[in-house]
């Protein structure tokens, strides 16, 4: 799926905070604008013939092919996208903003939903936590 938010990012810090259940001791934390938040079932499925024919990412990948997630890069944590592709995504989420296009989860879809977060490193799992509300200031210049 193609997230579910469009997001313009603030300010980085890094937090020296470490978490009893993952012994990563880097968190990254970004103070963020929400420009576009979809409730899940508004997500729009990157298998999406109008999306996947449209991402650098993909569009040369046969869509829905096994491992395409990997050959994309995009099994990696902070995955960085180009500008252009960013400009696409970005368009495809205001548009679904205003369409509502519903998108129905299948069982495994909804199975999927119900488990914890989590990143698969090089070695192991990690698994990720968003806060909903965050407490901070933004850092100061």
């Amino acid at each position: 799926m193609v997230d579910t938010s469009c997001i313009r990012a603030l300010k980085s810090k890094r937090c020296r905070e470490i978490r009893a259940y993952d012994p990563d001791p880097f968190v990254v934390r970004f103070s963020v604008e929400a420009r576009v938040v979809l409730d899940l079932e508004y997500s729009i499925p990157i298998l999406e013939p109008g999306v996947w024919s449209r991402l650098s990412l993909t569009k040369d990948i046969e869509r829905g092919a096994v491992g395409w997630a990997q050959h994309a890069s995009l099994r990696a944590s902070l995955k960085q996208i180009n500008d252009a592709d960013g400009k696409i995504v970005e368009e495809l989420l205001y548009t679904q903003e205003k369409a509502r296009t519903l998108y129905s989860f299948s069982a495994q879809d909804k199975q999927r939903l119900g488990q914890k977060a989590s990143i698969r490193t090089e070695n192991r799992a990690v698994y990720v936590e968003v806060p909903n509300d965050v407490d901070e200031k933004p850092a100061a210049d």
